[in-house]
């Protein structure tokens, strides 16, 4: 899709029945544009999204899918956006990454040193 946010427009709901993800994306760009996720509960998804969108079989989805109909689905919509906006920033996640490949250069070097030091 080139334009996903237009695609993703007229949609309510992002559902993930995977059984293995990793971080499983789409369900943050539907969240993103202020879609309802309907995530299968799959190793790692409370660590990642919020558990009152999580289920654990296909009856489990539906109590979900019921409770989710009874909320102001637009309120709920902002309040996703913000969830993404917030903990999956750009910037922070790139300055995560600079700060955990400095502190890897830097052990790697440490421990470069430290074993020509025991050769000598």
């Amino acid at each position: 899709v080139d334009d996903m946010p237009a695609w993703l427009r007229d949609k309510t709901y992002v559902i993930s029945t995977s059984l293995f993800e990793s971080f499983h994306y789409s369900i943050a760009e539907g969240m993103a544009a202020g879609l309802l996720p309907l995530i299968h509960d799959w190793y790692g998804a409370d660590y990642l999204y919020p558990a009152e969108y999580l289920f654990s079989d296909p009856d489990d989805c539906l109590r979900v899918l019921k409770r989710l109909e009874r909320e102001d689905l637009r309120e709920t919509g902002k309040r996703n956006r913000r969830f993404i906006a917030e903990r999956y920033d750009l910037k922070a996640r790139l300055t995560d990454v600079e700060r955990l490949m400095l502190e890897t250069v830097s052990r790697h070097r440490s421990g470069k040193a430290a074993a020509e030091a025991v050769s000598v």
